[in-house]
């Protein structure tokens, strides 16, 4: 901020010290202010005094603007401009301050700058009010008042002109610095890194400054501001964070192509509709498919997504299969062809199926667990009427990785598998298995499928009664925890949500009312999995289909058949 002092014009240069003095003394024994309010000052001559001390190597707070001395710098021209015209030795070195102290911030003297007013007496702006503001700017820009004066005022422009020359400039001794664009042909071949010295550093500190990551002073001494300024500059370029400086970032600093840390994929949207919330997803027995949009302990009505559904024996969401961020559907036909359907984050599908595998058949349940295998990428299990369970690795981008593999042996004694997420809270996805007299298994996923590894641990009894009701199945945190839940549905078409407690149990069952309406079929989206084999049902005498039941969001889901008569009956 420029200022005049408003005082005599006829001060010599043998007397413009004292000159200096007396401000510092009417400032402090007159107003009882602790220093000078001016950071720098300057005579007709040019020369350039400190006022405030210690503005020359740091950041000092003056006093020179009622409710904008922070983050603001004062440089006073010694005389008063409102009734003579400033000197061009005066103007070059005002312009020469500026320049010097806002690249040391790396601010752009041409440019701007966003201040909140704190108010006072003179000022403008009341407190709290925010103010857009040259970089450069007048004392009368935000108080009421002259200064500084009508014949150094119109210099304003002037003296940011200039100030952006000397900009690129800001020490007084030693080479001139390197241009940004010879940087890399320069220092290609060095590595500066914290305790390196010289004029290189000095160069890289003045780079720094430009681009806004302030290293202070320009002083060519490596030290802990300039390497968090290296490192802050290597996030933003997507360079690696090694707080050093070798030939990959001066190519970067030279404006020049330069090799960036591959970018981590940005993480599925849980939610068939982008929600961020599993759903749950089901078909009619006409064929007609729908999503249930979940909200924290609900699940809403049903929206249609299509028709045609019911040429499918088993249809899954596992997620976002195709590595676009939206929810997908795969759905197997009798005759062992699985289509993915990829969803469009808003409820729909981005054209018809695509058939991404053949020959997938005598799989009786299809799972969506997650990522069984720990490479971040959802997976699928199928299982065999023999109790074979085989894992169907996905490779992120619509298919798989090689031929499925059989991971385990022995599943035919379990009634009903089930993919809730990770129930257990170390971020592996876990698998749930209940048996025909309801005893309730947790098998904790590992990550681990390699060599003979299956994926998970051997199962635990987490509770028992389940038999008391026909489905049973997730949408990973419906109770708005962050926690996976379960819900369960009896004979009756009651509906009960059984909160998780993130340890591999469940609370007490509360609950809930879900409008399934005409569907007959859950598919439970992106996450977790049920299943009732034909058998199950025949115990109870209804005929069926293998089912589904699968839920949006997480990993993948399944098929628990949700039975005709039940339907018909408004479940």
């Amino acid at each position: 901020m420029i200022h005049h002092t408003a005082g005599t014009n006829d001060y010599t240069q043998a007397t413009a010290a004292a000159q200096v003095r007396g401000i510092y003394a009417y400032d402090t024994l007159g107003l009882g202010w602790a220093d000078i309010a001016y950071n720098f000052l300057v005579d007709k001559w040019g020369r350039v005094y400190e006022g405030r001390a210690g503005s020359i190597t740091l950041p000092v707070r003056g006093a020179h603007a009622m409710g904008f001395n922070t983050d603001t710098m004062g440089i006073a021209a010694m005389g008063n401009y409102e009734t003579t015209t400033a000197p061009d030795a005066m103007v070059d070195s005002l312009a020469k301050v500026a320049g010097w102290k806002l690249s040391q911030y790396g601010v752009n003297p041409l440019g701007t700058a966003r201040l909140t007013s704190q108010g006072g007496a003179g000022t403008k702006y009341a407190a709290g009010v925010s103010v857009t503001l040259p970089a450069i700017n007048a004392h009368q820009n935000t108080s009421y008042t002259l200064c500084p004066g009508k014949y150094l005022y119109p210099l304003m422009d002037t003296i940011r002109q200039k100030a952006a020359l000397y900009a690129t400039y800001s020490t007084t001794s030693g080479p001139i610095p390197v241009q940004t664009a010879n940087l890399y042909a320069a220092y290609g071949s060095l590595t500066l890194a914290s305790g390196s010295t010289g004029w290189p550093v000095r160069d890289l500190q003045l780079e720094l400054n430009r681009r806004g990551y302030s290293v202070g002073p320009a002083d060519g001494d490596f030290g802990a501001l300039t390497a968090t300024a290296v490192t802050s500059f290597q996030k933003a370029a997507k360079l690696t964070q090694t707080g050093r400086v070798a030939a990959n970032d001066w190519k970067a600093l030279s404006g020049l192509p330069y090799t960036q840390v591959p970018s981590a994929p940005l993480p599925p949207i849980p939610g068939f509709n982008a929600d961020g919330r599993g759903d749950v997803m089901g078909r009619t027995g006409t064929g007609d498919l729908y999503y249930y949009p979940t909200a924290v302990g609900t699940v809403g009505a049903p929206v249609k997504i299509s028709s045609g559904w019911n040429g499918f024996t088993q249809v899954v969401s596992p997620g976002d299969w195709n590595g676009d961020r939206w929810s997908d559907v795969l759905a197997l036909t009798g005759t062992g062809k699985l289509y993915l359907y990829k969803g469009n984050g808003k409820g729909g599908f981005l054209g018809a199926g695509t058939l991404i595998a053949q020959g997938l058949t005598g799989y009786i349940d299809l799972l969506g667990p997650g990522d069984m295998n720990g490479d971040k990428k959802p997976d699928l299990l199928a299982r065999k009427a023999n109790g074979e369970l085989w894992l169907l690795a996905g490779n992120g981008t619509g298919g798989f990785l090689g031929a499925p593999r059989r991971i385990a042996t022995g599943w035919q004694l379990l009634t009903q598998v089930i993919t809730p997420g990770d129930v257990t809270g170390d971020g592996r996805p876990d698998l749930l298995a209940r048996t025909a007299s309801g005893a309730l298994y947790l098998y904790a996923g590992t990550g681990n499928t390699t060599g003979t590894a299956s994926g998970y641990r051997p199962g635990k009894l987490v509770s028992g009664g389940w038999q008391a009701y026909n489905t049973v199945f997730s949408t990973g945190d419906l109770t708005g925890d962050g926690r996976a839940d379960l819900i369960a549905r009896t004979s009756a078409n009651l509906d009960y949500v059984f909160p998780g407690t993130g340890t591999g149990a469940f609370l007490a069952a509360k609950r809930i009312t879900v409008p399934w309406g005409a569907t007959t079929r859950l598919v439970r989206r992106p996450l977790r999995t049920t299943w009732r084999g034909a058998a199950w049902h025949a115990r109870r005498g209804v005929a069926v289909q293998p089912c589904e039941t699968g839920l949006s969001g997480a990993p993948l889901a399944r098929i628990a058949e949700v039975s005709a008569a039940a339907a018909s009956a408004g479940a």
